[in-house]
């Protein structure tokens, strides 16, 4: 026999011989406590490619399993109080939730949802345009956390663009913002400059 107790409450256990058996009853008591979410996921919204990261708390302190689900589904091996993706795919879309567990019982999370942000075409700020002691700079504006590639050709011929830093794309503030310098301007009668999008494949 196996029953829940709750504090504050009295129990009282009979048991009755029967054909006039006789015996002792022995009781093995476990003190503990269900497990409550005290923090719960928070939704996001990300690009393709970006880092991403659900996180919950809970207590007691000890003793506590984490199982992550998307949509219902068991995620295979998010077995942690976080779960993160390295890099977001439209597959991993969809509502989130996490079931904390003890051996005195679950709970389960409230829903935190993925979604995808389409990809904003960059736009230079042609009103943050300067050129100050050699180092020409401006800002263009895209998705929020994006990588770009910002390139410069002084003949807009094929084959003639040239990355302003090679091999290290630049990355969007949380506002969308990019600030580019290009320290090689002042030697160049023209420059043109353009901006794509880091392939996140």
């Amino acid at each position: 026999m196996q029953f829940r107790v709750e504090a504050g409450k009295q129990y009282v256990v009979t048991a009755a011989g029967a054909d006039g058996n006789s015996g002792c009853l022995s009781f093995n008591w476990i003190l503990g406590e269900e497990p409550e979410v005290t923090v719960q996921p928070v939704g996001k919204l990300a690009t393709v490619g970006q880092a991403v990261e659900f996180s919950v708390d809970a207590s007691p302190a000890s003793g506590l399993q984490y199982q992550w689900y998307l949509n219902g589904s068991k995620i295979e091996g998010a077995t942690g109080k976080n779960y993160s993706i390295p890099m977001v795919d439209f597959i991993d879309t969809g509502d989130y939730q996490v079931i904390v567990s003890n051996e005195f019982g679950f709970r389960v999370s409230g829903v935190a949802n993925l979604g995808i942000q389409a990809f904003i075409t960059p736009e230079f700020y042609t009103e943050t345009l300067a050129l100050n002691g050699g180092v020409f700079s401006f800002q263009l504006v895209t998705s929020p956390n994006a990588e770009v590639i910002v390139e410069y050709s002084e003949t807009m011929l094929p084959g003639s663009w040239m990355a302003i830093t090679p091999g290290t794309p630049q990355q969007a503030d949380s506002e969308g913002v990019v600030t580019v310098m290009d320290t090689g301007a002042a030697s160049s009668d023209f420059r043109f400059y353009r901006v794509r999008a880091v392939d996140s494949n």
